[in-house]
């Protein structure tokens, strides 16, 4: 899938911490990475807890930069909400 189609529940998700079942909301997916699943993964494996999980690792510095100049900015995808560091 290479469009995001609730993004508006995702918001919910993580603004107003909504209780969501991932089950429902991750249907279609075979795979997940990084945002905005990564902020929910605790809640995420608990539907699924027999989900692979590979940890990549990073220097902190390149992983901020990083973040910077990708979903830390404003996105109109995303309603202009970046994550805001």
């Amino acid at each position: 899938m290479t469009e995001v189609n609730n993004v508006n529940e995702w918001n919910d998700i993580l603004q107003y911490n909504k209780q969501v079942s991932y089950h429902k909301i991750l249907k279609g997916y075979a795979c997940t990475q990084d945002y905005p699943v990564c902020l929910k993964y605790l809640d995420v494996l608990n539907e699924f807890p027999d989900a692979k999980v590979i940890l990549t690792t990073r220097q902190p510095n390149e992983w901020c930069n990083s973040l910077k100049q990708t979903i830390s900015r404003k996105d109109p995808m995303f309603g202009n909400q970046g994550i805001g560091l």
